[in-house]
């Protein structure tokens, strides 16, 4: 792979890894999820999509909501000991701007999807994007060949061999669509939906590729129940049986190195989500048990498998709360996290302020997105909400990874020797 990744930025750092947050794991402690809480409080931004590099390092992408609800990008880059950031270039305000995932392409390079709106509260005025990053700055890749792009939302891409891009998203209409780049040109794909979803609203959100080189991709259907299922095994986009008996909410699906799909899927129970998993293979579907070792309601968006099979899905659990499973190849575990996501330090409130103009945060929040390198490498993220007196609103990144850990009981213990008579 081409150098393009930025191992050194010559900025000066923002964001700084500062202290552990350790939990239970259901390897003995060996495996156990570390907080990577950022040092500067100032940093507001929610992440949405996360992609685990060789070497322990990661690259984020997001956005922030600096006010009028005009949303701008940003990206970070973690170089396995700080979040550095990284520039993002193009559509400046009044342009309301996110990037909402992102994937390692076998031509050298970081590409990631999202869209702007020339209206930020006008879903009408929207336009897909990719980026590449080139050394430490994200650049606009033109996409215009593909044709009429307008009222188009990129949620997440994945890659392929040859340097293969599909991005999958919603319309305004209410439906999906995958824009793709093959022989190093974009085009849109034609999908033909299921008839029993045909007709309504239904979304791409998720897309992943197994090994064995077929597309999956899923999103939820609107009024509905059930969830939009598409595969590709070369001939082109088709629905993929059984629709019909999965939930209402498909937020993620990842192939396993067997070839295996699987779906982070939630539904309705009362007015909170509960999530499921989904092990899908062929024309069958069967929900996996997760054990868990807390209660409450839990709902699962990213799910993510290293090329051994070791799985990991993230989202959030009541009453706000992150929440991490992970796969060993027989079960799901849920991975206790005992979580202090209280501010580095509290913020100054000056002696004149309001008292509604000091902000609370809400503490917790849920993660959105995993990416899993191997046994050794996965990280997490999501975002949280930061309130103030007065209604607004500012979100707060939250950032995971995976660390191995030799816990005191699993030390051995040196014998004392025996006296001498």
């Amino acid at each position: 792979m081409k150098r393009n990744l930025p191992w050194t930025i010559l900025a000066q750092a923002f964001l700084v890894a500062l202290g552990l947050v350790i939990g239970c794991s259901e390897d003995k402690g060996k495996l156990v999820w570390q907080q990577i809480p950022v040092a500067d409080t100032r940093f507001k931004a929610g992440i949405t999509g996360i992609l685990a590099l060789p070497g322990g390092h990661a690259i984020a992408v997001g956005y922030s909501m600096p006010g009028n609800f005009r949303f701008r990008p940003v990206s970070v880059l973690y170089n396995g000991t700080q979040w550095l950031p990284l520039a993002v270039t193009g559509h400046d305000p009044p342009a309301s701007f996110k990037l909402t995932g992102l994937e390692n392409c076998d031509d050298g390079f970081v590409y990631a999807s999202g869209f702007w709106r020339t209206q930020p509260d006008e879903p009408g005025s929207s336009h897909p994007v990719m980026y590449r990053l080139d050394g430490d700055t994200w650049n606009e890749v033109d996409i215009a060949e593909a044709g009429d792009l307008s009222a188009l939302e990129l949620d997440a891409l994945a890659t392929g061999p040859g340097g293969e891009i599909r991005a999958v998203g919603t319309g305004v209409d209410g439906t999906g669509f995958c824009l793709r780049r093959a022989g190093g040109h974009w085009s849109l794909m034609s999908i033909a939906p299921s008839p029993a979803w045909a007709g309504g609203s239904w979304a791409l959100s998720c897309i992943s590729r197994a090994p064995g080189g077929t597309w999956y991709s899923g999103g939820p259907l609107v009024g509905k129940p059930g969830g939009a299922l598409l595969v590709d095994e070369g001939s082109g986009w088709k629905p993929s049986a059984p629709v019909s008996s999965l939930e209402e909410s498909i937020n993620g699906v990842a192939a396993d190195p067997h070839g295996n799909l699987w779906a982070a899927s939630n539904h309705a129970v009362g007015d909170k989500f509960q999530g499921t998993i989904f092990k899908i293979t062929g024309s069958a579907a069967s929900a996996f048990p997760v054990t868990r070792k807390t209660a409450g309601n839990f709902r699962i968006f990213g799910i993510g498998f290293s090329s051994t099979g070791r799985g990991w899905t993230v989202g959030g659990r009541d009453p706000d709360d992150p929440f991490f499973a992970g796969f060993d190849g027989q079960t799901w575990l849920e991975s206790v996290v005992e979580v202090d996501l209280t501010p580095i330090a509290a913020p100054i409130r000056p002696a004149s302020a309001h008292p509604q103009s000091v902000k609370e945060e809400v503490f917790g929040g849920e993660l959105f997105d995993v990416s899993v390198q191997s046994e050794d490498i996965a990280f997490a993220a999501g975002q949280a909400e930061e309130v103030s007196g007065d209604g607004d609103h500012e979100l707060i990144p939250r950032l995971f990874k995976v660390r191995r850990l030799l816990l005191e009981l699993d030390r051995p213990v040196p014998k004392t020797p025996l006296r001498p008579f």
